[in-house]
């Protein structure tokens, strides 16, 4: 009977805390005492609980394994958390991501790095932000693009290399009908 009551406290509690699981199964056998059954009765019982090194060794293994994934999904939760800040209040307009870098916010957090140009960031950030004339312009041309045909787009491509040769280089517009997989020259048009 008291063996069952122990066996079923213990099972409840660490073998790291072999104390406060004495102290449980004293304080349950407290509560049940005296127990009757079987043609005996048990008024006053006392535990001593024990367990050998490798159960514990054991133990401190699923232990420390258990703490470092908590670790683990912590820095998870964290670099989640941070990356949502960053793309939702810093980078949301460049006078929040100016305010924010100007701060004194530890780089382990997510503060500038030391040596670090602000007002170029701010100046990138506000170059790719989703409302930026580049950003717009790239847009309606991915669009325009899309809605021509493979002829459509290889013309376009050869127009645009042909801007490139007149108001850059012929070196650039090369580069730019290489990229494109665009064998002609713009200039022997």
């Amino acid at each position: 009977m008291t063996r069952r009551i122990v066996e079923k406290t213990v099972r409840e509690t660490s073998v790291l805390r072999l104390q406060d699981a004495e102290e449980k199964v004293e304080a349950v056998l407290r509560d049940r005492l005296p127990l009757r059954g079987e043609g005996v009765e048990v008024v006053r019982a006392t535990v001593a609980l024990t367990t050998d090194d490798e159960t514990v060794r054991a133990a401190k293994r699923v232990q420390r394994l258990l703490h470092e994934q908590e670790l683990d999904e912590l820095a998870r939760r964290q670099v989640k958390a941070r990356a949502d800040f960053l793309r939702e209040v810093m980078f949301a307009d460049p006078a929040s991501a100016r305010l924010y870098a100007m701060l004194d916010i530890p780089e382990r957090i997510g503060g500038a790095r030391e040596g670090m140009d602000v007002d170029e960031v701010v100046r990138r950030l506000n170059e790719w932000s989703p409302r930026s004339r580049w950003v717009v312009t790239a847009q309606i041309l991915y669009d325009f693009v899309n809605g021509l045909s493979e002829s459509g787009r290889e013309d376009l491509l050869k127009i645009v290399a042909s801007a490139i040769a007149t108001l850059g280089t012929t070196e650039q517009a090369d580069e730019f009908l290489h990229t494109a997989h665009i064998a002609e020259d713009p200039l022997k048009r």
